[in-house]
């Protein structure tokens, strides 16, 4: 089983998809997809990443629409910083 989660800190809920094998890149691109229709659309979104290699792989068409579409700005953490990422807390 494998998770991909948020965790909306203006509104603490959580949002999360579950699947039953692993997970592409494409699975990560529908899941920020999700996001984009849970996110307000006048204030910016901050997605901050592990350094999962799903996390390095999305389609950079899929990252400019985010960017500039949808004013999703996207973090990565330093490696081998769990601490970092809060949503590893769950």
């Amino acid at each position: 089983m494998n998770v991909l989660g948020a965790l909306d800190h203006g509104t603490t809920q959580l949002h999360f998809k579950i699947y039953d094998h692993n997970i592409h890149h494409q699975h990560m691109e529908a899941f920020l997809d999700q996001l984009t229709c849970a996110s307000p659309a006048d204030k910016p979104t901050f997605v901050v990443m592990d350094n999962a290699s799903i996390h390095h792989h999305i389609e950079p068409e899929t990252l400019d629409r985010r960017v500039l579409k949808q004013q999703f700005v996207l973090l990565h953490l330093p490696t081998y910083s769990p601490k970092l990422n809060l949503i590893e807390t769950l």
